[in-house]
């Protein structure tokens, strides 16, 4: 059934993370399987923050196919919720087979940037303001959305590659925010402001 999600090494540097996987019945659909890792991210919240009820509002981030013909569907905490610490993250994978599955965590965001997956599929994490993030690996380069701090890593720059990844970080109007550079693979990088 190919390489699926839950076999990565998931790697967080958000302050008190809860991570889960999931392997789900490839009749459900993407949207569905992540309403669950949100309602299950809640449930953890609620614990970990002391608090009453955790909304499970989310919203799409990012969309990307693999080298082996999987859609990968990135999902974070809505940005507009207020009253819990915590932003969550869902990466759903469903493989042209019919098998689906992902990976999800939640924590605190830092200033700092913060990479998460396996070799050949990364999540960004920022607490930075940044609306966009420009990726270069080697020659290539594209940008793409940061939504309630997270964002989806092009598997074309990641997918079996050992370039360094270099990130700048944008605001809505495009203004340069800061820069960060770090190792393909999961990792915490240190944001550096621009001037």
């Amino acid at each position: 059934m190919g390489k699926l999600l839950l076999s990565a090494i998931v790697v967080f540097a958000l302050a008190g993370c809860v991570s889960h996987s999931s392997m789900t019945p490839a009749n459900s659909t993407a949207q569905e399987r992540a309403a669950d890792a949100f309602a299950r991210n809640a449930e953890a919240i609620e614990e970990k923050e002391s608090v009453a009820s955790a909304p499970t509002a989310h919203v799409l981030v990012d969309t990307a196919l693999t080298t082996d013909g999987s859609t990968v569907t990135l999902w974070a905490t809505e940005p507009s919720v207020t009253g819990i610490r915590s932003r969550c993250f869902y990466l759903d994978q469903a493989h042209p087979s019919g098998g689906a599955g992902g990976v999800g965590g939640c924590g605190a965001p830092t200033i700092d940037l913060s990479l998460s997956g396996d070799d050949n599929l990364l999540v960004g994490s920022t607490g930075s303001p940044a609306a966009w993030m420009r990726v270069s690996a080697g020659s290539d380069q594209l940008s793409v959305p940061v939504v309630g701090g997270y964002f989806l890593i092009p598997p074309m720059l990641t997918d079996h590659r050992d370039d360094p990844l270099s990130f700048t970080l944008l605001s809505a109007e495009g203004t340069k925010l800061g820069t960060a550079t770090s190792a393909n693979k999961p990792e915490i990088s240190p944001v550096l402001a621009a001037g």
